[in-house]
């Protein structure tokens, strides 16, 4: 397949179709469209299939929809592929974005109205509802680990297996301050093992569920000599209190993304084989991957062969590699694994939104071995998948690597995706039927 195809579920309202520049707005969870869906915002480069660098810079704004007019908001040299600068809106008149200045990370908001701008001195991560604040990790801690960062500052004080100024932090964007609501400390002290004292620790991924009562976020842990080589956890946070849990049964089960379902989420799930992780087992994970596949049988390399011909759902229940989404709900204080989404249209990771005041969770699927990626909308309370579209997935393996990340509005009307099925970055506006 070549581009992409919708079903019969949506239509489609717009698409960015820039001659001169790739268009992209990165991470999902997050509402790209003005609360009357007529402005679009988005990230735009001329440059396409390359690593983020230093000294480039991508420019920020937004498309006026359906007329197609561009307007630039401004540029910045802080972003990834996955995430783009974290441009939010703040309200329909001002936008957010991470840029640098001095070797230091900021925040510009922008006012589209009035054209005026003002600095926040750190950048931001998710945004309260209200538009007033931000539940933000240290960017510049992330450079260093194997966190989604920016290559704009390299502060090498910040590396190292714990930087002791780490933590969540809350940035108040009317007043302009910050400060520390949970230390790194608190975070390797909470549900400890001995191991930790071993261990290289960061945070990830935090986000704010719809109402603005909770977030969470991923505490990742990895031996000093291999981010790559991390273990998960998922803690919630009261925004009232404070109050941390941690998932239980973490050293049992990999995760990777999630979503909000009021007070509830989803996560997707990697089940670990045997006891799951151990002091022994975390200390094996350094130096124990095969360099080649020459160091692999003649027998075992020709199985994997043949098996790439095998469709996934087959090969995956054949080698008891099912994977899934979990759905934890709270119960006394506690989260509780309440039930689990086993269709084989989820044997693929994907990043799972919820439609607020539904049963309906929109998420998408990683490429599968044809490099098609596929829009999911699940019902739970049918149990039964739709599928909204396939895209082509041209830059998979390469640093430009283009999720669809979806991104449902607030009033569950409308998806929109990034594709790069052409091999240039697009965001396509989905009406949902």
């Amino acid at each position: 397949m070549k581009g992409y195809k919708l079903s019969k579920y949506v239509e489609k309202v717009f698409e960015t179709s820039s001659s001169e520049y790739s268009e992209w707005f990165g991470y999902y969870n997050y509402d790209t469209l003005t609360s009357d869906h007529s402005k679009l915002l988005c990230n735009r480069i001329k440059e396409d299939g390359v690593k983020p660098r230093a000294d480039l810079k991508i420019k920020v704004g937004y498309y006026d929809i359906p007329s197609g007019e561009w307007h630039h908001v401004g540029e910045s040299d802080s972003w990834n592929w996955q995430q783009g600068c974290m441009a939010q809106w703040l309200n329909d008149n001002e936008v957010i974005y991470n840029s640098s200045e001095n070797n230091h990370h900021i925040a510009i908001i922008h006012n589209i109205k009035t054209g005026t701008e003002r600095k926040i001195d750190w950048a931001i991560y998710g945004i309260t509802p209200d538009g007033k604040k931000s539940i933000a990790l240290d960017m510049e801690r992330a450079h260093w680990c194997r966190a989604y960062h920016y290559e704009s500052v390299a502060d090498k004080s910040k590396d190292g297996p714990v930087y002791e100024q780490d933590g969540i932090f809350e940035i108040d964007l009317e007043n302009n301050t910050r400060k520390l609501i949970i230390s790194i400390q608190e975070v390797i002290t909470l549900d400890s093992r001995s191991y930790f004292k071993k261990a290289k620790h960061w945070i990830e991924h935090v986000m704010i569920n719809q109402e603005g009562t909770k977030f969470c976020f991923l505490h990742r842990f990895s031996p000093v000599e291999d981010v790559f080589r991390y273990v998960t956890r998922l803690i919630i946070v009261d925004m009232n209190t404070m109050q941390m849990t941690c998932i239980p049964n973490w050293e049992k089960t990999q995760w990777s993304h999630f979503g909000w379902d009021g007070d509830n989420f989803a996560i997707y799930t990697y089940p670990q084989t045997g006891v799951g992780i151990t002091e022994e087992s975390f200390n094996a994970r350094v130096g124990n991957r095969l360099s080649n596949t020459k160091k692999l049988s003649f027998k075992t390399r020709m199985a994997n062969f043949c098996r790439s011909f095998y469709p996934q759902t087959f090969e995956k229940k054949m080698r008891g590699l099912i994977t899934y989404y979990q759905y934890y709900a709270q119960n006394n204080g506690e989260y509780v694994l309440l039930k689990e989404f086993r269709n084989d249209s989820f044997l693929i990771d994907g990043h799972p939104t919820f439609v607020n005041n539904s049963s309906l969770m929109v998420t998408d699927t990683y490429p599968d071995k044809n490099k098609i990626q596929r829009l999911l909308m699940f019902d739970q309370e049918k149990n039964k998948v739709y599928e909204l579209g396939k895209f082509n997935a041209t830059y998979q393996g390469n640093p430009a690597s283009c999720d669809l990340h979806p991104k449902v509005s607030r009033d569950g009307q409308y998806v929109v995706v990034d594709s790069a099925h052409d091999e240039k970055h697009h965001m396509i506006v989905l009406k949902i039927k």
